[in-house]
């Protein structure tokens, strides 16, 4: 019964009664469409939290906070009603230890969310400015021959994100002194063949910026040989004066965007992901990422604002695009669940549009983005 009444629900979604969809229209192009959950889930997710409340409670308790700014904090754990306190304190030294040991992000690499944001993000940049402003960087970390030893690189690698904001922040200052476009999007990849041949983990950055003016006589913002030296010094001073790197060795590598800033940073997304679990075997999970992509100068809300909620006009369209075959849909692929009787059922569809299409159906234009 239950079964019926899902596929019923799902072929009423297809079909005339639109409002069972929402979907969304990301600013590379790419779309989704999903079903709207049936209201008997989302009254069964209330019941759970009313469940979860009536056999939980609070334990509360107040701590001296490490900062002089600041006086006492307010500390707060849960612990079922029929537990009892004292099993919580026992081996405990102080109350902030009862605290559940913080969750490890970024052990199966890049989320789909991420890869979103970051094609997203590519995307933005290559429809306000061209593609033939835009520059492809990568940022490698120096061997054992420049004076990094394995202690240093496993430190460089645990702290990959404060490396990478010091680094980005020092382009974009560069690039506001040379009075240019200050947005990047950067994605993060472990290099395979030096894990394979020297079992180092040493994870090297890609990244999307504008890296040359506009108009005829275009010029280069900043040379290879400065973002190697801003690369270089970012290295030493996050070391300290205790390290024995020189402070050369790293490289960066930087050429124009010839085709598609999207592809070319795509194409990295899916490098490296081979080898995440044996990098966890051998026990060196903390050098993993707890990010791998970040977006600076604004651009996070950039791609916010580009996030186009569909209307039940639109989806229809998209939805009726996709049963003809239209060539305004690029692509399009059907997404299915399982139900209880083993049969496939279709609550979603992801796929892209052409940006003519975009621009006729949302009304904005495809080179001129919401940028705010």
């Amino acid at each position: 019964m239950v079964a019926q009444k899902q596929n019923l629900r799902t072929i009423k979604a297809s079909g005339s009664d639109a409002r069972a969809w929402s979907g969304r229209q990301y600013p590379d192009g790419s779309f989704s469409i999903g079903a709207v959950p049936p209201e008997k889930k989302r009254k069964a997710e209330k019941e759970y939290d009313q469940d979860w409340r009536a056999t939980h409670e609070i334990v509360e308790w107040s701590e001296k906070d490490a900062s002089e700014y600041q006086g006492y904090s307010d500390k707060v754990a849960y612990r079922t009603k029929d537990d009892k306190i004292d099993r919580y304190l026992t081996g405990f030294n102080r109350p902030s230890e009862l605290s559940h040991q913080k969750k490890r992000y970024g052990k199966n690499g890049i989320t789909s969310y991420g890869k979103r944001q970051v094609r997203s993000g590519s995307a933005l940049l290559e429809r306000r400015y061209g593609k033939e402003r835009l520059g492809f960087m990568t940022a490698t970390l120096p061997s054992a021959n420049h004076g990094l030893d394995a202690v240093e690189l496993y430190y460089l690698a645990e702290n990959w994100a404060k490396v990478t904001r010091r680094f980005c922040d020092e382009l974009r200052r560069e690039l506001e002194r040379q009075q240019a476009p200050t947005e990047i999007i950067c994605v993060t990849e472990i290099q395979e063949k030096r894990f394979r041949n020297r079992g180092e983990v040493a994870p090297h950055l890609h990244i999307v910026f504008v890296a040359k003016s506009a108009g005829r006589r275009w010029r280069w913002y900043m040379t290879a040989e400065c973002i190697t030296n801003i690369w270089n010094r970012t290295l030493r001073n996050f070391l300290g004066d205790d390290s024995q790197f020189t402070g050369s060795g790293g490289s960066v590598d930087v050429k124009r965007v010839r085709k598609s800033a999207t592809r070319y940073i795509s194409k990295y997304m899916s490098k490296g992901g081979k080898i995440l679990s044996e990098i966890q075997e051998q026990g060196l999970e903390s050098c993993l990422p707890s990010q791998w992509w970040s977006a600076y100068g604004g651009l996070r809300k950039i791609i916010k604002n580009n996030i186009l909620n569909l209307t039940q006009k639109l989806i229809k369209k998209y939805l009726s695009g996709i049963q003809v075959g239209s060539p305004d849909i690029m692509w399009s692929r059907d997404i299915s669940i399982e139900l209880p009787d083993g049969a496939q059922s279709r609550v979603g569809v992801a796929g892209g549009v052409r940006h003519t299409a975009y621009e006729r159906w949302t009304g904005i234009p495809w080179d001129s983005p919401i940028w705010e």
